[in-house]
């Protein structure tokens, strides 16, 4: 799938009297896409930073945006359904699944964006049976115009206020005050999403873009997991002996209370990788890629799988000698952390995304 129209383009491409500048053309939406998003988040307080991956399908039917978010592990989180108007968004219909239940909101106040500087509010409440109610107002505005990897970019400023009413009668009430920003970017749409609040702050970065076939090919490998490596097909030849549990048990990094990783976290990995770099093997390219592996039990990686994207969020096949420098880096870690799952040391899906342009390394994620 490739996304070719700039922004002139989007803004030509009605159905009725609708558009949607700054997102991919209308043939692209209504055949849909799937963003695969890392969410980074760190609790300020104690210092404690993560990483997760959520994806969210896009798909315009008739007039209606649908927008469906889901778990690294292909479990849907939140589907909405907004209309698709002239001058914005409007919230028509959401859904949010939470433990076992399913919460529809009351929406009170509508209008989720607006394409031009007048700021949107949005009212709404919800119930999780046995948990809480929530409250929730929120605003966007347009900010400023900017670029984002070489495209026209816009930058919406965002507010949100939120009253939580906890059913057991110790918890109470209480009150969450949230701010940050909306990046969406020529053909691309929403490629950046940071909250903040006084405990916490995190932000939804867009990694990668997907045709609906492909995403669907790549979570229906007969698991239910997204995650899933099929060790026929790794980059390494792939140890038979490297799990120390069955495939069925590969949890997610995140899942251990000391994620599964690098030691010390992304400061070190940086040094570690810069250290052992040798820039004339890297050629000049520009894009994103990701190798996705398994730390076992033991703290040994293998199974090395690899995705390739431009800095577009389109495919792409790098330089194999580049390729094979930033693996050869990762499979020189003497040990990695380990998954502790339940008290017990455990096996874990892992990656590690290089973020580069014109040669140079200057982002690694998560």
């Amino acid at each position: 799938m490739i996304f070719v129209c700039l922004t002139a383009c989007l803004r030509e491409a009605s159905f009725g009297e609708t558009i949607i500048p700054y997102y991919p053309p209308e043939d692209i939406l209504r055949e849909g896409y799937v963003n695969k998003y890392y969410l980074n988040a760190e609790e300020l307080e104690n210092n404690i930073k993560s990483t997760n991956v959520i994806y969210e399908k896009v798909q315009l039917v008739d007039s209606i945006l649908q927008l469906t978010q889901l778990s690294s592990g292909f479990n849907e989180r939140r589907l909405s359904h907004y209309l698709v108007k002239v001058d914005g968004l409007e919230l028509k219909e959401e859904w949010i699944y939470y433990a076992k239940d399913t919460a529809k909101s009351i929406i009170h106040k509508s209008q989720e964006l607006f394409w031009n500087n007048e700021k949107a509010e949005k009212q709404y409440s919800r119930s999780f049976d046995g948990y809480y109610s929530q409250e929730i107002s929120t605003s966007k505005q347009y900010l400023k115009d900017t670029i984002w990897e070489n495209k026209t970019a816009r930058v919406y400023s965002f507010s949100s206020t939120e009253n939580r009413i906890y059913e057991k009668a110790d918890q109470g009430e209480k009150s969450f005050e949230e701010n940050g920003h909306l990046i969406i970017a020529e053909g691309i749409g929403a490629v950046s999403f940071y909250t903040e609040d006084s405990l916490s702050k995190s932000e939804k970065l867009l990694v990668e873009q997907m045709s609906m076939k492909e995403f669907e090919l790549r979570a229906n490998h007969g698991t239910h997991r997204v995650a899933y490596i099929d060790s026929s097909s790794t980059l390494d030849v792939a140890r038979k002996d490297l799990l120390c549990d069955d495939q069925d048990n590969i949890f997610d990094y995140y899942n251990s209370p000391t994620p599964a990783g690098f030691h010390d976290g992304k400061g070190p990995l940086k040094k570690f990788v810069f250290d052992k770099l040798d820039q004339s093997k890297i050629a000049k390219e520009s894009g994103f890629l990701t190798f996705r592996f398994v730390i076992n039990c033991k703290g040994e990686a293998g199974w090395f799988t690899l995705e390739q994207a431009d800095l577009d969020y389109q495919k792409k096949e790098f330089n194999q000698k580049t390729i094979s420098h930033l693996l050869d880096i990762l499979q020189s870690v003497p040990s990695w952390n380990h998954a502790v799952i339940n008290e017990k040391d455990g096996d874990a899906y892992a990656y590690i995304t290089f973020k580069l342009r014109d040669g140079e390394i200057f982002e690694i994620l998560p």
